[in-house]
């Protein structure tokens, strides 16, 4: 199952509603997620200054916020594989034990290229 988002308008709802005094489980039927979703929305991204007030924008800038600064993983393609292998054998071999990088690390990690 795969995890999605809460959208502006999401967030702008879950205000709303929350003005209005509904409960958590009914914004969550009427946005379409579950209750425990909402509850974390708020409390991650409440204004922790005064009433602790669950204002959308502001929870909007924290989302944009998190999302610019979470890491970015690479896959690992064929043109990596590529320039390591000829990083690889263009060391010098006197520090492997006159072995080919390549080979030494087919040993060490028990591996093909």
């Amino acid at each position: 199952m795969g995890y999605k988002h809460l959208t502006m308008e999401q967030r702008y709802t879950i205000e709303a509603l929350l003005q209005t005094q509904m409960s958590l489980r009914e914004i969550g039927e009427v946005i379409g997620v579950s209750t425990g979703t909402v509850r974390r929305e708020i409390l991650r991204n409440c204004d922790m200054r005064g009433f602790h007030r669950y204002r959308w924008q502001l929870a909007q800038k924290k989302y944009e916020r998190r999302m610019k600064t979470r890491r970015h993983y690479l896959k690992f393609t064929d043109e990596m594989l590529a320039e390591i292998e000829w990083k690889l054998n263009h060391r010098p071999r006197k520090s492997l034990g006159y072995r080919t990088p390549l080979e030494y690390c087919k040993q060490l990690f028990k591996f093909d290229f």
